[in-house]
Parts: structure tokens; C-alpha cells; sequence
């Protein structure tokens, strides 16, 4: 049973930790067919929303069809695959506008209109 535990042992050692590191951004591109974001910049970063993404807009639970080219987000974790690639972990999405959200803004109150002056 030892030179069971032992060999996990090494065996584990052999292996690099996977990186993981922190993100944020705004989303430059939504690749629904490969389930993968990218986020504006100089390099554009692309991360691959899996099975164990938690996605949360205002604190609430979120599908990835609700994420939309231009969303910011906020804060996330992701961790480096073993092909190389970058798996999300989580994503905090800033809550939407009303302008981004479909609805429109209201609109101002118009003018009063310029009194006439009184014909004599």
C-alpha cells in the first residue's frame, strides 16, 4: 500500500500546477459555436467557457447566450488547459443598461414651447 502512495505521489510531482490567473475586460467577440470569448486589447485574450463556467450578471446566475459583444466584465478566473488554451472558471458580468438591454432610455420631457407675444 505505501509503494502505492508513493508512486501518486511522484507521479503527481512529475506533473506542472495548472495556471490559473484573473481577468477582466470588455468582450470583443462572443463564438457561440466554439463556446469562446475574447476580450479587447492589445493581445486579444480568448477564453473557453466550459461545463464548470459560473457566469453572474448582478449576482445571478447567467447562460452563455446572455453574454453580448461589448459586456464588460468585471472580474473572472480562468486556468490554462494542458493543450494551452485558457478554461473560464468565472465570470462577473457589469448589469446591463437599459440601452444595452433592449429597452430604451426615457426620453426628455420636450421643451415648452416660446410664449407668443400678445397681438394688441
Amino acid at each position: 500500500m505505501a509503494s502505492l502512495v508513493f508512486a501518486l505521489a511522484i507521479e503527481a510531482a512529475d506533473k506542472p500546477a495548472a495556471k490559473a490567473r484573473p481577468f477582466r475586460g470588455t468582450i470583443k467577440i462572443v463564438n457561440k459555436p466554439a463556446q469562446t470569448i475574447v476580450l479587447k486589447g492589445e493581445k486579444a485574450q480568448t477564453f473557453k467557457i466550459i461545463s464548470e463556467t459560473k457566469i453572474l450578471r448582478d449576482g445571478k446566475p447567467v447562460g452563455f447566450e446572455d453574454i453580448a459583444l461589448g459586456d464588460t466584465i468585471l472580474g473572472g478566473y480562468a486556468r490554462q488547459a494542458p493543450d494551452g488554451h485558457w478554461d473560464a472558471l468565472t465570470l462577473k458580468l457589469a448589469p446591463k443598461t437599459p440601452e444595452a438591454a433592449g429597452s430604451p432610455s426615457p426620453k426628455p420631457a420636450p421643451a415648452p414651447a416660446p410664449k407668443q407675444p400678445k397681438a394688441k
